[in-house]
């Protein structure tokens, strides 16, 4: 993926960095139970969790925040390397040293734990077994030089010389565009929208719109009715209707006391927006299938030249100087911030660790350009 680095554009594999940043979000780590005790081995658990600490504390940004079998599978290599037991070892999104018949010692990420277990798993703390998980390169580099008692101190010369070479070989510059390497674009403070409420972006205002059933409309269809038992038993028809709706906008603006500078709860006002029909046809399309619509919540931002608004998880768009049919932009996504006619817009999916991703997106409403503008993690 292409990325703006200190001034230059560089191609940047993002993967290796977004397991890392899911690893950080994740906090992984481990604890004794108190029932958990041994009775031998201590020399053997103090070996290898200083072995594990050796090679964790060298491992460059952002191998050692990856929580993934290959990780553990360099380690444990390493371990059985460095201090040569015997003692079974096997990974599972951590690392598992047997030390008794029925306990072992798991480490992962930065701690460690005595734990139970039902029986020994087999061992697959071999690289190569893990060769499709994220990071393989790396860490199949990285565990061939500290064998080799050499140090990783050219990591990035090695994985990301385009990326070394935009930062000038500063490593302040380089540690500040690693950080943010997951960024790759301007995004605005998120704002805050409210339910049922378009926000002027501009005016300081807020409008809502007022849905109400105006009557019933006669349909060309017809509804089968039997009727069982009586002198009207037998089948008829009878005309089907269906509920007409209408709305109403009103407008709210907050003002402020020329006497105290406090704001002031300012009376709500019937208004004429065109636009808000757009709003009105997505909500009846919504709501009318299920018979429900004033459950139906809606919340958006206006700007004069555009009115955007998400309806259960959808985004759609609009002219906010006269009426046309709201455009659908996303689904599952949601408003993240609107500025310059540039609405950002949120998606969030649950990673298998449980993990949070959210990517921030920009659309620009002239242009209609979508481009990836950030990802984080979160628990």
């Amino acid at each position: 993926m292409k990325k703006m680095v200190n001034g230059s554009v560089v191609d940047v594999n993002v993967d290796i960095f977004e397991a890392g940043f899911e690893g950080l979000a994740l906090q992984t780590s481990t604890a004794s139970n108190i029932s958990d005790t041994i009775n031998s081995e201590s020399k053997t658990i103090k070996d290898c969790i200083e072995s594990y600490h050796k090679i964790y504390k060298s491992l460059p940004f952002p191998l050692y925040c990856i929580e993934n079998n290959i990780k553990y599978a360099t380690t444990a290599m390493f371990i059985q390397d460095d201090i040569r037991i015997a003692n079974p070892m096997w990974v599972d999104k951590a690392l598992f040293i047997k030390i008794e018949d029925t306990k072992a010692l798991k480490i992962a990420g930065s701690t460690w734990a005595i734990v139970s277990i039902d029986r020994t798993r087999e061992d697959n703390t071999n690289i190569e077994y893990h060769k499709e998980e994220t990071g393989y390169k790396e860490f199949k580099w990285v565990l061939s030089r500290v064998m080799n008692n050499e140090d990783l101190s050219c990591f990035y010369n090695v994985f990301m010389p385009k990326f070394v070479e935009a930062c000038k070989n500063e490593p302040m510059v380089l540690k500040w565009e690693l950080g943010r390497i997951l960024d790759f674009g301007y995004v605005p403070k998120r704002v805050e929208l409210k339910e049922n409420k378009i926000i002027d972006t501009i005016n300081d205002c807020e409008y809502n719109i007022d849905i109400y059933c105006s009557g019933k409309r006669k349909t060309t269809e017809n509804i089968l009715e039997i009727t069982i038992g009586g002198q009207n038993s037998g089948i008829s028809q009878r005309s089907k209707y269906i509920k007409v709706y209408d709305f109403d906008v009103y407008s709210k603006t907050n003002k402020t006391s020329e006497d105290t500078g406090d704001k002031v709860i300012a009376k709500m006002e019937r208004s004429s927006m065109d636009c808000m029909a757009s709003l009105f046809e997505r909500i009846i399309e919504k709501g009318s299938l299920g018979d429900n619509i004033e459950d139906v919540t809606y919340s958006g931002l206006y700007d004069g030249s555009y009115m955007v608004f998400q309806i259960y998880g959808t985004l759609y768009y609009c002219r906010a100087d006269k009426y046309n049919k709201a455009i659908e932009i996303a689904n599952n996504v949601s408003i993240y911030a609107y500025e310059k006619r540039i609405v950002y817009m949120l998606k969030s999916s649950k990673c298998e660790s449980g993990v949070y991703k959210d990517t921030v997106y920009s659309y620009d409403l002239d242009t209609k350009k979508l481009r990836l503008c950030k990802i984080y993690y979160r628990h």
